[in-house]
């Protein structure tokens, strides 16, 4: 996905993430997101079911990885639409790409 055309990312949930927030069982939720062709120093922006990810929370880890800060109120059961988007310093390449897009969902042990 281009992240100048802004194309949404449909991303299945399956897990109630709200009812696990409720019973304490959520350790975090982190979205890892692969972008190629941007340079070092420029950013993204993510969009969760309309609603933005606060910049603060995403970071590049490393120069084609950025890992995002997320909650479960981002997320509802089922489909979700993730957007990414040029962000913070961004030139606006036309050829840098979402290649892949993952989130992690960590549980407290118990």
């Amino acid at each position: 996905v281009w992240l100048a055309e802004g194309t949404p990312i449909e991303l299945l949930v399956g897990d109630d993430l709200k009812k696990a927030e409720r019973m304490g069982l959520l350790k975090d939720l982190r979205l890892l997101v692969n972008v190629s062709h941007m340079d070092n120093h420029e950013g993204i922006v993510i969009k969760i079911n309309g609603v933005r990810v606060p910049d603060p929370n995403i970071k590049r880890v490393h120069s084609d990885l950025f890992d995002a800060t997320v909650s479960h109120a981002f997320f509802k059961r089922g489909l979700n639409e993730v957007i990414v988007m040029h962000g913070p310093n961004s030139i606006g390449r036309l050829k840098s790409t979402v290649t892949d897009l993952k989130l992690f969902v960590r549980y407290v042990n118990k």
